[in-house]
C-alpha cells in the first residue's frame, strides 16, 4: 500500500507508545506530510490507533483565591472610608424640628401621642450611609484551598471573579481566554472548543499553553496503539 521507504509498521506504533502527543509530530518533514496523513487514515482504519481527545478544567489555585480575597478586602477598607465621607444624618435637623413644632403649635394642632411617635426625636435620629457602587457585593470566604471551577460557563459571582483574576495573568491574551474559558469543563474538547468559539487553532494553542498553571488538561492531543485486533 505504500512506498517502500516508508518506515516499518512496528517502527511506527513503538515511536507512538514512547509518548502520547500529536501524530503528525511523527512527521519528518513537510514533504512526508501527505504520506504520513495516509498512514494515519490507514492505522484508524484498522484499529491499530485510537484518538485521545483534550479536555480542559479550570483550576482555582491558593494564589488566585487569596489574591481576590485581598481585593476585596482592599475595595471594602477603600469604600468603607468613602462611606465615612459621605455620611450624613437621617429624619430632621434640631432647627428643622423646632420649626416643625412652632408651625404645629401655631395652628393649634395638639401634640398627641401619634404626633409625637411620629415625630423623630434627636434619639432617634441615625447615620444613613449613601450606597456605594463600588462595594463588595458578597463576602469573599478566607478559604484558599485549591478546587476546579466546574462549569466557567455558569460561574457563580465569586467564581468568576477567580476566572477575572486568572485572565488578568495574561493581559495580551485576556479576551481570548475569557472567550474559551467556558467550555473548560472536563467535558467539551480540544476541537469542540475550537469550532465553538471561531478560534484559529494555533491561537488556541496559545491560549491553552499560556494558562497552563491554572488548567488541568489531558495534555495528549494526537493517537496512542489501541487494542491489539483479536485473531479471529
Amino acid at each position: 500500500t505504500f512506498p517502500p521507504t516508508t518506515p516499518a509498521l512496528e517502527t511506527i506504533l513503538a515511536a507512538i507508545s514512547s509518548s502520547p502527543q500529536a501524530f503528525f509530530n511523527f512527521v519528518p518533514s513537510d514533504d512526508h506530510y501527505e504520506l504520513y496523513h495516509q498512514i494515519l487514515i490507514w492505522l484508524l482504519k484498522n484499529d491499530a490507533l485510537i484518538m485521545l481527545h483534550v479536555r480542559f478544567r479550570l483550576v482555582a489555585t491558593s494564589e488566585i483565591k487569596q489574591q481576590v480575597y485581598n481585593e476585596a478586602q482592599a475595595r471594602f477598607k477603600g469604600s468603607g472610608e468613602e462611606r465615612g465621607r459621605k455620611r450624613k444624618p437621617s429624619g430632621l435637623g434640631g432647627r428643622e424640628r423646632r420649626d416643625s413644632d412652632a408651625r404645629l403649635l401655631e395652628n393649634g394642632k395638639k401634640e398627641d401621642d401619634t404626633v409625637r411617635q411620629s415625630s423623630p426625636t434627636r434619639d432617634q435620629l441615625q447615620p444613613i450611609e449613601d450606597r456605594d457602587e463600588d462595594g463588595p457585593e458578597f463576602d469573599i470566604p478566607e478559604d484558599f484551598e485549591e478546587s476546579f471551577i466546574m462549569d466557567p460557563g455558569k460561574a457563580t459571582r465569586l467564581e468568576q471573579l477567580w476566572i477575572d483574576a486568572i485572565a488578568r495573568k495574561r493581559p495580551d491574551l485576556e479576551e481570548r481566554f475569557l472567550r474559551v474559558c467556558e467550555y473548560f469543563d472536563g467535558r467539551t474538547t480540544f476541537d469542540e472548543i475550537q469550532y465553538r468559539s471561531q478560534m484559529k487553532r494555533s491561537q488556541f494553542r496559545q491560549v491553552a499553553s499560556e494558562y497552563d498553571d491554572w488548567g488541568n488538561g489531558l495534555i495528549a492531543t494526537g493517537a496512542r496503539p489501541g487494542p491489539r485486533p483479536s485473531d479471529g
